[in-house]
């Protein structure tokens, strides 16, 4: 009975979509302004002269610094061998390489696949200035205790594309 008597009042009210984020939008606010230095309340009475001296921001990105020297770094790890050094059907007619001499080709070339990996790897990361946006994401976290980025791919250059987003303006509930 209480469902029909809602449907019969019509559709529920339409309410603002950042209402239930309102805190921790305004928290964001309140910790941006800190780290920019509006760290006095309230407005100056007349002729008082006030002082900020920023440690927010100079320890923020000090700290970040030494947590991110240099560009992140990282290894594919190579493709897993049977532990059967037998040919099995991989051999052609007339040619029976040796099982040892099958592992270590296997292997030359699980290592050679390795380091083309890291390579394309390494270059979209430099491509997309990943150090760069790293460096903002960990400047975010610190900050605001989030961090948020967004990854789109570019149909036109057929790559992906990495920016920093303000988690201001991200709504996620479940």
């Amino acid at each position: 009975m209480v469902a029909t008597a809602q449907a019969a009042s019509g559709p529920p009210e339409q309410r603002d979509p950042f209402e239930r984020d309102r805190a921790r939008i305004n928290r964001y606010k309140e910790l941006r302004d800190f780290y920019a230095g509006a760290q006095w309340q309230g407005r100056a009475r007349r002729g008082q002269t006030r002082l900020v001296v920023n440690y927010a921001r100079a320890l923020v990105r000090k700290v970040v610094s030494y947590a991110l020297p240099d560009p992140v770094t990282f290894s594919v790890p190579p493709p897993e061998l049977p532990a059967d050094p037998s040919p099995g059907d991989d051999t052609r007619e007339g040619a029976a390489p040796e099982g040892a001499d099958l592992v270590r080709a296997r292997e030359a070339a699980g290592a050679a696949q390795t380091n083309r990996i890291e390579t394309l790897l390494g270059e979209a990361l430099a491509e997309l200035d990943a150090d760069r946006l790293d460096f903002a994401l960990a400047v975010d976290s610190a900050v605001l205790g989030d961090g948020a980025i967004k990854v789109t791919w570019d149909t036109a250059a057929k790559r992906p594309r990495l920016a920093a987003v303000d988690p201001a303006t991200l709504l996620a509930w479940w």
